[in-house]
């Protein structure tokens, strides 16, 4: 009986820009480098050097507001501080403090300079499958014709407002 051999995929990476969603993308890819397969993850110069450990390659984007010297978990943590997100308000406070935080121009920049970054990355290496976690599904991505999948790594509770509920509510802290 013949072997089958198997074909070698590049596959890219592309989590939102902040520790959980790489993290996230780090662990489920895990495999894939050490079974022969190109794993490129497109993050912004805070994340530098941090992902080749672990045999994945990275495309490096230019941050808005990030410095590369900076960690990443401190910088996602500053700004939501500074935004009120996390701290002593009540949830309802946190929950707008986090709406107002995602329209911030800032927080759009960042997205728009992601999003040309991928972009860019999606024409230079056109990968056999994308692999993204965030909440909604980059443009780049869909419309690449490129197979895809879409994990959402963030907990479900962050999608549940309502403070009547059994549970801590959404975007709390708690």
């Amino acid at each position: 009986m013949a072997s089958k051999q198997n074909k070698s995929l590049t596959i890219l990476a592309a989590p939102y820009n902040v520790v959980g969603p790489v993290n996230a993308a780090t662990g489920a890819l895990a495999a894939l480098p050490g079974r022969g397969h190109r794993v490129i993850f497109v993050v912004n110069q805070t994340f530098r050097g941090k992902l080749a450990a672990y045999g994945y390659e990275e495309h490096l984007i230019e941050s808005v507001s990030r410095r590369e010297e900076e960690k990443p978990g401190e910088v996602i943590a500053r700004d939501l501080f500074a935004s009120k997100v996390f701290g002593p308000y009540s949830p309802t406070e946190k929950l707008q403090n986090f709406i107002a935080f995602c329209k911030t121009s800032g927080n759009y920049a960042e997205i728009e300079v992601f999003e040309r970054g991928l972009k860019e990355a999606i024409e230079r290496y056109r990968p056999d499958l994308i692999y993204a976690d965030c909440g909604v599904l980059w443009p780049s991505i869909y419309y690449s014709g490129i197979p895809w999948v879409r994990q959402v790594s963030c907990t479900p509770i962050s999608y549940i407002v309502d403070d009547e509920a059994s549970h801590p509510p959404a975007h709390s802290g708690k």
